[in-house]
């Protein structure tokens, strides 16, 4: 049973920090392949909107990640109706 529990503490952790990774990087790469068109000149009319998109991405998959981290924490490691509940309104929103 200890056994478990540490690993899915350890893989609820990895999740947690692959999700930061995931959202910090890829605003780093956007930005830079914003800042790539922007100085080729290409597209300027829709760099923004690209540019959001982008971003906008990399934060749903970061945050897909976290509610998977999230999931595996209630359900594996806590299971009480406070952290079910938690999980329920995390997910809504």
């Amino acid at each position: 049973m200890e056994l478990s529990k540490t690993i899915f503490t350890t893989l609820v952790v990895i999740l947690e920090y692959a999700s930061a990774a995931i959202i910090v990087l890829g605003i780093l790469f956007s930005s830079i392949f914003t800042a790539v068109k922007f100085f080729r000149k290409q597209g300027r009319s829709t760099i923004f909107d690209s540019y959001r998109i982008m971003v906008g991405r990399c934060i749903i998959l970061g945050l897909e990640i976290l509610i998977a981290a999230d999931i595996i924490r209630s359900l594996a490691l806590q299971i009480t109706i406070q952290s079910v509940g938690l999980l329920a309104i995390i997910v809504l929103i």
